[in-house]
């Protein structure tokens, strides 16, 4: 009985870790991951190009168009950044681009922050910002509808 217990105990423990492991699905790298890796694990030959960034110097960034997938690399080689357009298929705490800005406030709930003036056009809303785990902030851009048009995966 008491291995039972262990094994229930285990596989429960899992289950909580893979969870918050998953809050964003169809993307297979994270904050932190070195070029090479975010190279490899999107399958991809495509160099990072020289970006001008207005928070670091010396940074690059690699955009796969046809996946709607922008990653930014420090000075060291270590993703600080990822941005999320149309079509990037995938979600953020089950949230995805083309979705209502008030489906997004009824999923994860208000936003920790509005970024006040920070729209890139007057009709938009200004982004939302969320903090999915302890080390992870997502930023939420709205298109002229009020829809997700844009996710930001930050440190």
């Amino acid at each position: 009985m008491k291995q039972f217990l262990m094994i229930v105990l285990a596989v429960l423990m899992t289950g909580t870790v893979g969870a918050q492991d998953n809050k964003i699905n169809g993307l297979p790298i994270k904050l932190g991951d070195s070029i090479e890796k975010v190279k490899a694990v999107l399958g991809t030959a495509i160099e990072p190009e020289e970006s001008k960034s207005a928070a670091q110097s010396n940074t690059k960034a690699l955009r796969l168009k046809t996946r709607g997938i922008w990653v930014f690399f420090d000075q060291e080689g270590r993703t600080y950044d990822i941005r999320l357009d149309t079509p990037f298929a995938g979600d953020v705490a089950g949230v995805q681009i083309g979705q209502s800005r008030s489906l997004l406030v009824e999923k994860l709930g208000n936003p920790a922050k509005i970024l006040k003036g920070m729209a890139i056009d007057s009709n938009q809303a200004d982004p939302y910002l969320y903090h999915i785990d302890d080390l992870t902030t997502v930023r939420f851009d709205f298109d002229q509808d009020d829809a997700i048009a844009t996710i930001y995966i930050l440190k």
